[in-house]
């Protein structure tokens, strides 16, 4: 899914200019930020659309799960002796943009663009099958917005 995905945007050449476009006044201060909603869904469904033919040539697969990843305990989990599982997708994939603002120092902030997709798959195991979703969170564009350093600044901790 990654590398299907990965592959995609590396040949479009996309960048952070390509979804969001950046609004400033007169003193060239940002005011706003705009993003291209139009834009981001027809790469989202082009997207899906790859990782739908990178998963056509995959049938079955054949993944070992440790014995310890079945309990609901993190002492054994990825532990113990592996179980072979097959597991086939199923279904359709699904992918959504989200959006993250993180503080990056006084007067900067980072603005990532993720794309999320989540692909069903069934696990085929011996005591019966598993429907589990797969999500994948690629990183699509990112960019540091620059403010105004304050005058003045206090940060108090909880």
């Amino acid at each position: 899914i990654e590398s299907a995905v990965a592959a995609d945007l590396s040949e479009r050449a996309v960048g952070y200019s390509d979804f969001v476009s950046v609004q400033r006044d007169d003193s060239g201060a940002i005011t706003a930020l705009s993003a291209d909603t139009a834009g981001m869904n027809l790469l989202r469904s082009e997207l899906v659309e790859q990782v739908l033919e990178a998963l056509d040539g995959v049938d079955v697969s054949v993944i070992e799960i440790p014995l310890g990843s079945l309990f609901d305990s993190e002492v054994v989990w990825a532990r113990g002796p592996a179980i072979r599982a097959r597991a086939m997708w199923v279904g359709t994939v699904s992918a959504e943009f989200e959006s993250e603002f993180s503080s990056a120092g006084v007067n900067q902030t980072i603005h990532r663009i993720w794309l999320e997709v989540s692909v069903p798959v069934t696990l085929l195991l011996p005591g019966g099958k598993l429907e589990v979703p797969v999500d994948t969170r690629v990183s699509v564009a990112e960019t540091v917005i620059v403010g105004q350093v304050p005058d003045t600044y206090l940060q108090l901790e909880p």
